[in-house]
């Protein structure tokens, strides 16, 4: 079951050419949404296909590029790490020099997030460190590898996020999984437990965890091998961290932009945002199909969502009825393009 270490990277677009999905690709995609590490069997149910039909399916989207693998989705902070955003403005930007700082970047273990960008920033990143100290380490590995060509740079802390919404793919679907195998772990995430203290983990749960990071799709029985403990015990450290939600999800990693999507990251400045307009925003991003992550952060921007627009005029038509909806909230407004991401990794 295991495909190895999976960088989380989305396959770009080819100018002209655009990928279509119908109505089964897309109930499969959504399926696989709620839980990437569902099998082949547990999808075929949901919707009442044949397996041989649902493994068809899933090959096809991973050799148009539509489907580029699975991310196991994990909470640091609950770890007591703390995240940063940094985007870049660079000079004299070559596609060899972005190359090369790309390899750079995502090579660092700290450097969760690596994406190119279009607009007012070139370069997005996100760092997981474990305090102050180890994030300017980690910045100004940044800044020296990028030289002469860094112009400018903003910095973002991060202090939640959350997945919005799965409406893009297949609107007002919400299909009935069962998991009969237990390798995808569905009744585990629908009866998560978690303190609000930092999770110290044990040496044995670090290594299932980091594992289970570097292979999304690992075996039970593989778990238990590569970190000499049974199989039981295997289920049971994964099932821990899942319901302490230390691992919040095994997410599917889709290329919109193969169906004619564009990824704006929009930040926003608020006048005043109380716990109740907060409830309402996210509740908002939930309810919206094109609105699919959040991040709360503190900086010179308090939130920054990834909205999916199908061209600039569709992107303004759903960032005027967001600032519609909240006129008294939203103070000022900002977006980078994402036109291609090359990691999404989590490590530690």
């Amino acid at each position: 079951m295991g495909q190895g270490l999976f960088y989380g990277y989305m396959a770009p677009s080819q100018p002209g050419v655009l990928e279509k999905l119908d109505a089964i690709d897309r109930k499969i995609l959504c399926t696989l949404d709620y839980n990437g590490r569902l099998s082949t069997t547990a999808v075929a149910k949901a919707l009442k296909l044949s397996r041989e039909v649902v493994d068809y399916r899933i090959k096809q989207l991973h050799k148009r590029g539509l489907l580029t693998g699975v991310t196991t989705l994990v909470d640091v902070k609950r770890l007591g790490h703390i995240k940063h955003v940094i985007y870049l403005r660079l000079h004299d930007f070559t596609k060899e020099k972005e190359e090369e700082l790309v390899d750079k970047f995502r090579s660092h273990k700290n450097i969760t997030w690596v994406a190119s960008c279009g607009g007012g920033w070139d370069m997005g990143l996100l760092v997981s460190s474990s305090n102050m100290e180890e994030f300017s380490n980690v910045f100004n590995h940044v800044t020296s590898s990028c030289k002469q060509h860094l112009g400018d740079y903003l910095i973002l802390g991060e202090i939640k996020e959350g997945y919005a919404g799965r409406g893009l793919l297949s609107d007002n679907f919400a299909p009935k999984i069962t998991d009969r195998e237990g390798i995808a772990f569905q009744r585990a995430f629908k009866d998560k437990m978690p303190s609000k203290e930092v999770i110290k983990l044990k040496p044995v749960e670090k290594e299932v965890l980091k594992t289970l990071i570097e292979e999304p799709l690992i075996s039970m029985t593989d778990l238990a091998t590569k970190t000499g403990v049974s199989v039981p015990t295997a289920k049971d450290i994964v099932t821990h961290l899942i319901k302490e939600e230390v691992v919040f999800g095994f997410m599917p990693m889709l290329s919109y932009s193969k169906l004619g999507y564009q990824w704006h990251m929009t930040f926003l400045r608020f006048n005043e945002c109380t716990a109740a307009d907060e409830r309402k925003l996210i509740e908002y991003f939930h309810q919206h199909p094109n609105i699919l992550w959040y991040i709360k952060t503190v900086g010179s921007w308090n939130m920054t969502i990834s909205v999916f627009a199908k061209d600039a005029t569709h992107y303004r038509e759903i960032l005027n009825g967001l600032r519609k909806e909240f006129s008294t909230v939203i103070k000022d407004y900002d977006s980078v393009m994402i036109f291609n991401q090359h990691k999404y990794l989590h490590q530690i």
